[in-house]
């Protein structure tokens, strides 16, 4: 199947696996997919956002976030 014809796409991890691959995929230099679809993608894994660090939420916080980020294979992605 031609990667032209194809679309990935993923919620929420899947979403930054999804660019996570693509990522790969152009950096490697190999055919990318004709189309991406991000819902709600987690892309920013290090807890470091103004919007992560300033959340009052007791269930989805900075530490929940940085101690999730930790045990994810996005780790890859940081820099």
């Amino acid at each position: 199947v031609a990667p032209s014809t194809l679309f990935v796409g993923g919620d929420s991890a899947g979403g930054g696996l999804t660019l996570a691959l693509t990522l790969r995929l152009r950096d490697a230099g190999s055919p990318l997919p004709a189309a991406l679809v991000l819902l709600s993608p987690w892309v920013e894994i290090t807890g470091s956002g103004e919007s992560v660090r300033s959340a009052q939420d007791d269930i989805l916080n900075a530490t929940v976030i940085t101690n999730a980020a930790s045990r994810t294979p996005m780790r890859f992605v940081q820099t």
